[in-house]
C-alpha cells in the first residue's frame, strides 16, 4: 500500500521539505477540476510505472470516503497539500492517512533558523539584519530563504567585494520600506489608483522584481490563509489588517492570482520570459484592479 499524506499549514518551506524526504522519486503538482480525475490519473499511473509522486493541490475537500480507499489502496505515495484543514474535512480522513501541521515559527525560533542556515552559507550577517529580515518576512521561511540565497550570490559575485553582510545590502536598501508595504496595501485593498501612484513612484525601478514577486506571493497567500483559517503567527495589527484585506478577495479569486504568480515563474526559470520590472508592473496592474 502507498503513503498517503495530508499536509497543511503557513509553513511551507518544512512542507516542501517533508514531500522531498518522503519520497525517492521527483514530484509533480497538480489540480484537476474534480478528485475523480486524480484518482483515475493515479490508478493508470499505477499501472504501469512509478516514476512520479503526485502532489495535489487543494483537492481534499471534495473527496469522499471511496476516491480516498482507492488512493491508499492504489500502492502508490501520495501528498494532498491543503491551504487549511476544517472539522468537516478532517471527519472524511480514513485509516491509512497521516495528517501533518507545519505552523509557521515563531521569532525565537526565525531567528536562530536564519543564523544556522547562514552559517551553512558561510555568510556573516549581523543581528541587525537577522532583526530585519524577520520584521520584513515574519516567519516565512520560504521567502527567507529565497533571501540568502540571493545575499549568498552577491558575495559570489564579487558586488559585494567580500565582507559582512550589512542593511545595506538588503533588497530594500534604496526604497523606504513604507513604499513596499503600501504597495502591498494597495494589491490587498484592490486599490488600483493607489498602487499606480505607487508604482510611479519610482519602486519598480529601484526594487528587484524579484522581491517584488515574492512579497506579493507572501501578502496574496497570507490572506488566503487567512479565510482558510490557518493560524498565522503574526503580530496582531498584521493580523488585523490581512483580515480586513481578505474581505475584498474571495478564495478563487486569491488561488487564480497565486496560480498566475507561479505560471510567471515557471516561464521564467525554464528560460521563455524575463522578470522585467515591466512585467511585474503589468501583472500587479491586474491584481490590484477595483474590485468590481
Amino acid at each position: 500500500m502507498g503513503n498517503v499524506y495530508v499536509l497543511y499549514g503557513a509553513n511551507e518551506l518544512s512542507i516542501r521539505d517533508f514531500i522531498r524526504k518522503n519520497t525517492s522519486k521527483r514530484v509533480y503538482f497538480d489540480q484537476p477540476h474534480q478528485i475523480k480525475e486524480a484518482v483515475e490519473n493515479l490508478l493508470q499511473k499505477s499501472l504501469f510505472s512509478d516514476e512520479a509522486t503526485p502532489v495535489l493541490l487543494r483537492l481534499l475537500s471534495s473527496a469522499n470516503d471511496s476516491d480516498l480507499s482507492r488512493m491508499v489502496k492504489s500502492g502508490k505515495d501520495l501528498f494532498f497539500w491543503e491551504t487549511g484543514l476544517p472539522k468537516s474535512t478532517k471527519s472524511k480522513l480514513i485509516k491509512g492517512i497521516v495528517v501533518k501541521e507545519f505552523v509557521e515559527p515563531g521569532e525565537g525560533e526565525t531567528k536562530n533558523w536564519l543564523r544556522k542556515e547562514s552559517q551553512k552559507r558561510e555568510l556573516n550577517i549581523s543581528d541587525a539584519v537577522v532583526n530585519r529580515l524577520y520584521v520584513l518576512h515574519g516567519g516565512n521561511l520560504l521567502i527567507l530563504q529565497s533571501e540568502l540565497d540571493r545575499l549568498q550570490l552577491l558575495l559570489q559575485s564579487g558586488d559585494k567585494g567580500g565582507g559582512s553582510i550589512n542593511l545595506e545590502d538588503l533588497s530594500v536598501h534604496k526604497t523606504a520600506e513604507s513604499s513596499i508595504f503600501s504597495l502591498q496595501d494597495a494589491i490587498g485593498e484592490r486599490d488600483g489608483d493607489k498602487f499606480v501612484a505607487e508604482m510611479s513612484s519610482g519602486i519598480a525601478k529601484e526594487v528587484d522584481p524579484w522581491y517584488l514577486f515574492s512579497v506579493t506571493v507572501n501578502h496574496l497567500r497570507k490572506m488566503l490563509q487567512i479565510k482558510a483559517k490557518v493560524t498565522l503567527q503574526v503580530h496582531p495589527f498584521v493580523k488585523k489588517k490581512l483580515t480586513q484585506q481578505a474581505q475584498y478577495w474571495s478564495e478563487v479569486e486569491l488561488i487564480d492570482q497565486l496560480h498566475k504568480l507561479l505560471q510567471i515563474e515557471f516561464e521564467v526559470k525554464k528560460g521563455e520570459v524575463e522578470l522585467l520590472p515591466m512585467l511585474m508592473y503589468w501583472f500587479l496592474t491586474d491584481v490590484a484592479r477595483d474590485a468590481t
